[in-house]
């Protein structure tokens, strides 16, 4: 059975949202997209500009909503709690709830997202962390990554094709530094508290599609947020055996505890510490082990028998 699904998000743009939608295409599923956004493709594919959403775009995003609720379709997926209220609005159909977590740990957000979910039919959340902060019933779906681009390139190869120097200990900071949630201070300071010398370098306005390249051509990839949902980078980097060291924030956790030569760390000593280690040793990780597990194609089956659930199918 073919299903049609009305899909509500913050940016249809967002490279990991494309991925979701494609996987689920893949299956058949056909989708429709109403999102508030005006942010452009270039800003979503890794430009630097920003999404904007203000109180004329959700007005238009309740009306397209309420117009399509005469349309053929099975379901109504919202993808993120800041938007849930939009998925509420639909009357007819099963609606489904994808939380990321920022939405339930915001003090501001918490009790509205956690009385509109237990209006949803389904809910999922990404990682077994996000359990305890969502009411009711929910599905752990972990995000996928296209792992055919995500890969491992010898990093020789990859920092010719960027212009990095062949023979400089780098650390890649895979965001904008602007980006105060990211915390560049902590990482700029993690790696000037090194003995060896290291460049930090920073990741802003690269197409998708060229982000393995960077994360190939560095020693390590260092994530320093102080909050997070996922971050998909971790899993992105250590898909490409490129070793990560991590502040503990969203699924860090249970994707790195496996993985050799990454780390999990509780301070900016720690950090630092782990940061060296990996330097003297430089080793690739392993992470491409785990290809399969965090695949697209794993992610869409789990999210069509949520569909499948939420439809009694």
């Amino acid at each position: 059975m073919e299903i049609k699904v009305l899909s509500v998000v913050t940016s249809k743009y967002a490279p990991f949202y494309q991925d979701q939608c494609e996987s689920l295409e893949n299956k058949g599923v056909k989708i429709n997209h109403i999102s508030p956004s005006k942010q452009s493709p270039e800003q979503g594919m890794g430009g630097k500009g920003t999404s904007s959403r203000g109180v004329f775009d959700y007005a238009k995003a309740y009306t397209k909503i309420l117009q399509n609720q005469s349309k053929d379709y099975d379901l109504v997926h919202v993808n993120n709690g800041l938007i849930s209220a939009l998925g509420l609005l639909q009357t007819t159909r099963p609606i489904v709830l994808t939380a990321w977590g920022s939405e339930f740990r915001d003090s501001s957000l918490k009790k509205i997202n956690q009385l509109s979910s237990r209006l949803y039919d389904e809910v999922i959340v990404p990682s077994p962390s996000m359990i305890p902060e969502v009411p009711g019933d929910v599905s752990v779906v972990p995000f996928g990554i296209d792992t055919d681009l995500f890969k491992p390139i010898p990093q020789e190869e990859a920092r010719e094709e960027i212009g990095w120097e062949s023979n400089d200990n780098i650390v890649l900071f895979p965001y904008p530094p602007e980006r105060g949630v990211k915390n560049f201070e902590l990482a700029s300071a993690v790696v000037e508290s090194l003995s060896t010398e290291t460049t930090l370098k920073t990741l802003s306005g690269v197409p998708h599609d060229r982000v393995p390249l960077y994360m190939n051509a560095s020693d390590a990839v260092l994530v320093t947020s102080k909050a997070e949902s996922g971050p998909m980078t971790v899993k992105e980097a250590a898909c490409c055996n490129v070793p990560v060291v991590s502040t503990d924030v969203g699924f860090t956790n249970s994707v790195l505890r496996n993985v050799n030569h990454s780390y999990v760390c509780e301070s900016k000593s720690q950090l630092s510490q782990r940061l060296e280690e990996v330097l003297d040793v430089g080793c690739r990780s392993d992470g491409r082990k785990f290809a399969e597990e965090w695949s697209l194609d794993r992610m869409g089956n789990e999210l069509l028998n949520v569909y499948r659930k939420s439809l009694n199918e």
